[in-house]
C-alpha cells in the first residue's frame, strides 16, 4: 500500500528533526468532551423520569453541551431513540421474557384462528 504524496510531504520534515513517533500528539484548539461521572448519573436519571425528553432539553437542564450529551446517551448508556423515547439498545432479562410472552400469545392466536386473526389487523 502506498502513501500519497503530500502524506510523505508532511513526513519528511518531521523524520528530517528526529520526530519518528507514529501517535498522534495533542493539538490545540477545541477541548475534548468529558464524560464525567455525575454527568452520565444526572443523565440517565433525567432520562428514567422522563423517557420522551430531547437530548436538547437535557442539555439545557444540566448546562452540558448537546455533544456531551448525545455521547452519554448513544455510547456511553447505550441507548437509543424509538419511537420518541430512549430505550436501551440491550434488553434485560424481564424485558425479554415479556417480549416472549407476547409474542407465544400472538403466535398462539395466529395457530388457532388464522383467518380472524389476520382480519383483526
Amino acid at each position: 500500500m502506498f502513501s500519497s504524496y503530500s502524506t510523505v510531504k508532511n513526513w519528511v520534515p518531521q523524520l528530517k528533526t528526529g520526530h519518528f513517533s507514529t501517535e498522534d500528539e495533542d493539538h490545540p484548539g477545541r477541548a475534548l468532551l468529558v464524560t464525567v461521572l455525575e454527568n452520565v448519573d444526572a443523565v440517565h436519571s433525567t432520562i428514567l423520569a422522563d423517557q420522551k425528553i430531547l437530548a436538547r432539553e437535557i442539555a439545557e437542564t444540566l448546562e452540558i453541551s448537546w455533544e456531551c450529551v448525545r455521547f452519554i446517551i448513544h455510547d456511553v448508556s447505550d441507548m437509543r431513540n424509538v419511537f420518541a423515547k430512549w430505550v436501551p439498545k440491550c434488553l434485560n432479562v424481564n424485558q425479554k421474557c415479556d417480549c416472549l410472552v407476547a409474542s407465544e400469545a400472538i403466535l398462539e392466536c395466529c395457530r388457532w384462528n388464522t383467518a380472524g386473526f389476520l382480519a383483526q389487523l
